[in-house]
């Protein structure tokens, strides 16, 4: 099987499919509550074959790093950006991952975060 590599304004690989975000998760502050991701949707597998059935994005964030408490499913493949509304007060920490038609997952971004004020 092959290994996608997702382009996001973060990093990411997993077994079977993976994908690799060139460049990482982008989150930006919209006001005072709401945060603007957006990536780089990736094009092909970590073979360098051409990526032809990516099906979607999650977007996993939280306010304790490493530990992500919500999930955005993002089914489509062309959509890449996403607004968060409704953040409390905090640090924010973000990651994503790609998925393909088969709906294997790759494994996380690099995280990144944002403070809420």
């Amino acid at each position: 099987m092959k290994k996608i590599l997702l382009g996001l304004l973060l990093l990411f690989s997993s077994n079977v499919f993976a994908q690799e975000v060139n460049p990482p998760l982008s989150v930006e502050l919209m006001n005072e509550n709401d945060a603007f991701v957006s990536w780089t949707a990736p094009t092909e597998n970590t073979d360098n074959s051409p990526l032809t059935d990516l099906a979607g994005f999650k977007i996993y964030y939280g306010t304790n790093t490493g530990s992500y408490s919500q999930t955005i499913n993002i089914n489509s493949a062309t959509k890449t950006s996403y607004l968060i509304k409704n953040l409390t007060s905090s640090t924010w920490y973000f990651v994503m991952t790609a998925f393909n038609s088969s709906g294997i997952e790759s494994t996380y971004s690099i995280e990144v975060n944002k403070v809420i004020p």
